[in-house]
């Protein structure tokens, strides 16, 4: 297999809430796309950012072209990803592959995992300590330590929870 005929993935930031997949399929019709995506939040708001794969000719063609064009009024960033040869950029040392180092101070690589229970996220999508709740930041870190106010709160019985995740959902389908 040639290198040009490699399919890689370009990632396209900086995209207008408007545009949809069909649009870049439209607009990047003239190439040989595998795949297209625009991604959404679960919420269903665009996070301005979507995912072209075709061949390495093709990409760095598309690239060249689109590079500083406006699509919905904002100009596309484009990011080359080509991740077929990861395994070889990677150094594990003499760690294994399957288990990430420690450093013994509780730093993990990767995403950022919180230890907590479903009862402690709120039932509208906003985590308690979060600056629309009153918070100074996510996670409810305030100056003095970690916001100690989530135990003093009475905790909900769970007809008290089925009540308020009827009304939100009501309220949502309305």
């Amino acid at each position: 297999m040639f290198l040009d005929s490699k399919v890689i993935r370009v990632n396209i930031s900086n995209l207008a809430p408007t545009v949809i997949s069909s649009d870049l399929e439209e607009l990047f019709g003239d190439y040989k796309l595998h795949s297209v995506s625009v991604n959404f939040n679960e919420h269903g708001e665009s996070l301005g950012t979507g995912d072209i794969s075709l061949t390495k000719r093709d990409a760095d063609r598309l690239v060249q072209k689109f590079s500083g064009v406006a699509l919905d009024g904002k100009m596309m960033k484009f990011a080359v990803i080509d991740s077929s040869n990861i395994a070889g950029r990677v150094d594990f040392g003499n760690k294994s592959r399957s288990a990430p180092a420690s450093s013994g101070r509780g730093f993990q690589s990767g995403p950022r995992r919180f230890n907590r229970k479903p009862e402690d996220f709120l039932r509208d999508g906003v985590h308690e300590g979060d600056t629309k709740r009153g918070g100074s930041s996510r996670g409810g870190f305030r100056k003095g330590g970690r916001g100690g106010d989530r135990d003093s709160k009475p905790k909900k019985t769970e007809a008290e929870l089925d009540a308020e995740l009827e009304a939100y959902m009501a309220k949502r389908n309305a």
